[in-house]
């Protein structure tokens, strides 16, 4: 499935076979096809600015790929109705921003974590010139990039955004910079920004 990660949600939710084909046009989890799946029947619901999705609390193994997964207890929304979605071009939502309290379900960079699958809660958005070959890597770095964002979850003080620990472009190394994937605005000094734009492909500062 095709997942957007989301920083200022700490939610993550998946669209389910019930779920009807108007209003989840996209691929859904079949959860019949897993023997791990478990409904807890406890209804939930995320709100956006416009549209929603509703479903019910369920628990299952989670994974990024083959081999890099949650525990099978990690707690999701598998949505069964969702309106006025039909400008998202993913399968679901996963959000990477911590909770301040409580969370109401799993979080997923956490969840990794206490699975031994990643040694330190931080995730890092690599960008390059091309769609194609950005990424987003969970853990440590393991890789040299001339132009990243790191951001450490466990020492993380905004509610709705996500602190960035460090930042690295083409050399240029800046800290105490908030990144909110769910808004368009971008505020860098002059010099980071300039040197951003000019890693980004067709793009350019307004």
């Amino acid at each position: 499935m095709n997942i957007m990660f989301d920083t200022g949600a700490n939610q993550c939710w998946i669209p389910t076979a019930v779920c009807s084909d108007s209003d989840c046009p996209n691929r859904k989890f079949e959860e019949s096809k897993s023997n791990t799946f478990v409904d807890s029947r406890d209804i939930g619901q995320v709100t956006y600015i416009s549209g929603d999705v509703t479903g019910t609390y369920a628990t299952d193994k989670f994974c990024l790929s083959q081999d890099f997964c949650t525990k099978t207890d990690f707690k999701f929304l598998a949505i069964t109705q969702a309106a006025d979605l039909s400008q998202l071009k993913a399968d679901g939502v996963c959000g990477l921003q911590p909770s301040q309290e409580t969370p109401i379900a799993g979080e997923l960079v956490p969840a990794l974590y206490d699975n031994g699958r990643i040694n330190r809660q931080v995730f890092s958005i690599h960008l390059t010139d091309s769609v194609s070959t950005s990424f987003i890597e969970f853990g440590t770095p393991q890789t040299n990039e001339n132009l990243f964002v790191k951001i450490d979850l466990a020492n993380n003080p905004s509610v709705w955004s996500t602190y960035l620990s460090a930042t690295n472009i083409e050399g240029i190394k800046s800290t105490g910079l908030v990144f909110d994937s769910s808004a368009t605005y971008i505020h860098f000094p002059d010099s980071d920004m300039a040197a951003l734009f000019s890693k980004m492909e067709s793009a350019a500062p307004l």
